[in-house]
């Protein structure tokens, strides 16, 4: 994000991860000055709020076929993403059952419910 140029006073930034993990996530900060210099904040640990528990799959690690339960809003599409963030299959209906993964690459792989009420982000691994 850029920075609001020459200062005499502290100026807060605030930045929301979209995927942030449950649990407990770590951060540091780069501030690079005009002149291209830059320096390191010290290490953040952040507890996330414990989103996403009502959201579960089975089995994991899977092969074919990912079962999917929980309380999760009708209608609301599920989003799964790669090792990197990206979503790699959404997953129209959100009302559970099975869906097939069997096109996916072996590695790991989060299950995102996509309506805020749902927020929450599960770890899968497909084999």
């Amino acid at each position: 994000m850029d920075g609001a140029g020459n200062s005499q006073q502290t100026i807060a930034y605030t930045h929301l991860d979209d995927n942030a993990a449950n649990g407990i996530s770590y951060y540091k900060l780069k501030q690079v000055d005009i002149d291209g210099q830059y320096e390191w904040s010290e290490i953040v640990a952040v507890e996330g709020a414990a989103r996403g528990q009502d959201l579960r799959v089975y089995p994991n690690p899977c092969t074919h076929v990912l079962f999917i339960g929980g309380d999760i809003t009708e209608g609301s599409p599920l989003f799964v993403l790669d090792a990197l963030g990206r979503t790699v299959l959404v997953i129209d209906h959100a009302s559970g059952g099975a869906v097939d993964v069997s096109q996916l690459p072996a590695g790991p792989y989060y299950l995102r419910a996509a309506q805020p009420s749902d927020q929450g982000t599960v770890p899968f691994l497909k084999r």
